[in-house]
C-alpha cells in the first residue's frame, strides 16, 4: 500500500489557509458578523467559532500527518453539517461573511472532505515530539483570536448610523441619510416614508423586491418610498420607485467607508424620525405586517 503521508503533508495547507481566512475575517469584522443575523449573530457563538478555527488551523499545520488528517476530517465534517443546515433551512451561516452564500461554504467543505478521502495517510507515525508545543500554540492563538473578537464587539460603537445602519438600534432616532448627505434627500425630513436598503449582490434582497414590490410604486396611503442600493461607496437612491434597476434619483457618495447594512433593511420614517424598522431575515415579516390590510399595495 502506498504511503500518502508526503501528499497530505503538503495538501494540509489547503484547509489551514481556509480556516485562517475564515477566522481572520470573523475577527476583523466581528461587529458586522454579529449584526448580519444567522448562526453567528450570537457573540458567544462567534467567539467559540473563532477559537476553534484558529486552534484547528495551528493543529492541522503542526501535528503529525495522521493527527492532522483526523482533525481536518472531524472539523470539516462538522462544518459541512452546519453549512448544510444553513442551506436547507434558509438561515445564513455567514462562514465567510454575508457575501458568501451557504452553498459556497458547503462546496468548500465537501471539497476538503474529498481531499481527505483521496489522500488519507495509511502508514502509522510515531508521536511527534512537538505535539505538546503545537497544542499549546493552538490554544494560545485560539484564545487570542477569541479575545480580539470580544475586544472588537465591546469597543466598536454599533449605534453610529454612519458606520452601522442597523434597524434594531436606530428606532426612535433621526433618519441619518438626510440633506446633510445629499440635497435631494431633504424630502425625507418631513412626511411619512418607507425606506428600503438593499444590496445588488443580495439574493434575499431580490426575493424581497419580487415578493413585496412587484409594483415598483407600491406604497401605503399617505406614505412615500425611497430605495437605497448599497454595496459600494456610491449608493444610488430612487424616490417613489422600489426597483433596483430603476433610473436613480441621485447617488449618495461616501468619502470614507459606507455604513454596514444587514440587508435588506426596511425603515418606517415619520417627520424625519425612525418609528419602526427591521432588517435581514426579519424584513419579510415586517413588510407583510406593514402592508397588511384592505388598502395595502395601492399605487399612485
Amino acid at each position: 500500500m502506498n504511503d500518502k503521508r508526503p501528499a497530505w503533508h503538503l495538501l494540509r495547507w489547503i484547509p489551514v489557509t481556509i480556516l485562517l481566512a475564515a477566522a481572520v475575517s470573523k475577527a476583523l469584522y466581528a461587529p458586522e458578523f454579529v449584526s448580519m443575523g444567522g448562526l453567528l449573530s450570537f457573540p458567544a457563538v462567534l467567539l467559540g467559532v473563532v477559537f476553534v478555527e484558529f486552534a484547528c488551523a495551528i493543529s492541522i499545520a503542526g501535528l503529525g500527518v495522521r493527527a492532522s488528517w483526523a482533525v481536518t476530517v472531524s472539523l470539516f465534517s462538522g462544518l459541512f453539517l452546519v453549512a448544510a443546515y444553513a442551506q436547507f433551512s434558509g438561515v445564513s451561516c455567514n462562514c465567510f461573511g454575508g457575501k458568501v452564500p451557504p452553498v459556497a461554504s458547503l462546496v468548500v467543505d465537501v471539497g476538503v472532505l474529498c481531499l481527505c478521502l483521496a489522500f488519507r495517510p495509511v502508514a502509522p507515525t510515531a508521536r511527534q515530539p512537538t505535539t505538546s508545543v503545537v497544542l499549546i500554540l493552538a490554544g494560545v492563538l485560539g484564545i487570542g483570536g477569541a479575545a480580539y473578537v470580544n475586544y472588537r464587539l465591546t469597543t466598536v460603537d454599533r449605534t453610529d448610523p454612519l458606520k452601522f445602519l442597523l434597524a434594531g438600534q436606530l428606532v426612535g432616532r433621526l433618519w441619518p441619510l438626510d440633506s446633510s448627505r445629499h440635497p435631494q434627500l431633504e424630502v425625507l425630513e418631513s412626511g411619512s416614508w418607507l425606506a428600503v436598503v438593499i444590496r445588488r449582490d443580495c439574493e434575499h434582497c431580490k426575493l424581497v423586491l419580487e415578493t413585496h414590490f412587484k409594483d415598483p410604486q407600491r406604497h401605503r396611503p399617505g406614505e412615500r418610498t425611497v430605495l437605497f442600493v448599497a454595496g459600494e461607496n456610491d449608493w444610488p437612491f430612487s424616490l417613489d420607485t422600489i426597483q433596483n434597476r430603476a433610473e436613480p434619483t441621485g447617488v449618495l457618495k461616501w468619502e470614507q467607508a459606507a455604513p454596514f447594512v444587514a440587508s435588506p433593511a426596511v425603515f418606517e420614517i415619520d417627520e424625519g424620525r425612525i418609528t419602526r424598522a427591521s432588517d435581514g431575515q426579519a424584513a419579510d415579516e415586517f413588510l407583510e405586517t406593514l402592508f397588511a390590510g384592505d388598502h395595502s399595495g395601492k399605487s399612485r
